[in-house]
């Protein structure tokens, strides 16, 4: 692959297609595919972006704009990563899959009620 252009990223590499769509066309066509992988290292572009339910909004407010991001997906880290998921952090997803359905279903209660 060494001196081959990255003008059309595998459509599997979705960190291709997002770093190479934010760039104008004449700069984007003269990268290589090594290029593109020394980027993605330095980066650090270490997760998918790739989720079962991706869902992103910006909230209003009268004091400034804030952004709220809730991803959901499969665990694809290796074994070694998924033992260091401290006793806390396991505690806090499960409090906070319980949270959501329960606000859910407050907000409809309070609606239909």
């Amino acid at each position: 692959m060494d001196g081959e252009l990255a003008r059309k990223p595998d459509p599997q590499d979705s960190f291709a297609q997002v770093f190479l769509g934010r760039l104008p066309y004449d700069v984007a066509k003269t990268f290589t595919a090594d290029q593109i992988a020394a980027v993605r290292l330095a980066f650090g572009m270490r997760y998918r972006m790739d989720h079962a339910i991706d869902y992103r909004r910006t909230l209003c407010f009268p004091w400034g704009r804030y952004y709220v991001v809730f991803l959901c997906g499969r665990d694809r880290r290796d074994e070694s990563r998924r033992e260091k998921i401290t006793v806390v952090e396991r505690l806090l997803v499960w409090a906070l899959a319980a949270a959501i359905p329960a606000a859910v279903a407050y907000e409809l209660i309070r609606k239909l009620g």
